[in-house]
């Protein structure tokens, strides 16, 4: 069974205080995303066979653009192999109803996780805090939703 990681990019993969705020590589055409904490993901993707669906206002650029963001950060392969992009924010306002419409859609059976830097009400929701990103202790509630100790 694999296991779902749905993320959010803002605050999470690039901290509200780094240099890699509304950095953007226009030969790449994609957001620069923090190298250690892109590494610290893909570790723990490795680790955990997870696969990212991104559920973040990045998605309004669609799933291309998603696409070409996660290759340009060393995530593509890691993306979920058919749809790696929630509804959100287009077709969803609420992060929650997104991600639970995605799962609705999707016949496979998974566990799943939401690294996010706003507070969603779920049991499998990690508030980020958004000036640092993900971080390993963040990681380590992470696993342990999914059923790791």
């Amino acid at each position: 069974m694999d296991n779902i990681v749905f993320l959010d990019v803002d605050g999470t993969m690039i901290p509200n205080n780094s240099e890699f705020m509304q950095c953007f590589n226009h030969e790449a055409g994609s957001y620069v995303y923090c190298p250690l904490i892109t590494q610290r993901l893909i570790q723990f993707c490795k680790d955990y066979n997870c696969q990212i669906v991104y559920n973040s206002s990045h998605c309004d650029q669609g799933p291309f653009n998603m696409m070409k963001q996660a290759t340009h950060n060393g995530l593509k392969n890691f993306l979920h192999h058919t749809y790696w992009t929630t509804g959100y924010p287009i077709a969803y306002v609420n992060r929650l109803d997104a991600v639970y419409a995605w799962i609705g859609h999707n016949t496979d059976k998974f566990n799943f996780v939401i690294l996010d830097d706003w507070k969603l009400k779920d049991r499998r929701a990690v508030k980020l805090d958004p000036i640092v990103g993900i971080t390993d202790r963040d990681l380590i509630k992470a696993a342990k939703i999914l059923g790791f100790k």
